[in-house]
């Protein structure tokens, strides 16, 4: 019962792991979308997005390959 919950934890962590991966795709992705747009609004926002989403996705995977471990 102990060895299931534990897997079913891990199992668990792992899912929100992946899911914030996915935010953080989607923030680079949103990202390089508004810096095409000519203002410069867009592209100072647009940078912010993708630096923001880069840090994210460094942060998840290796918080992921910590959790393989």
């Amino acid at each position: 019962m102990l060895a299931a919950a534990n897997g079913a934890e891990t199992a668990g962590l792992v899912i929100g792991q992946l899911l914030g991966l996915l935010i953080a795709v989607v923030l680079v992705v949103l990202g390089v979308r508004a810096r095409r747009r000519p203002t410069l609004g867009n592209r100072v926002g647009g940078l912010v997005l993708i630096v923001l989403g880069g840090l994210m996705l460094l942060g998840g995977l290796a918080s992921l390959t910590d959790a393989a471990t």
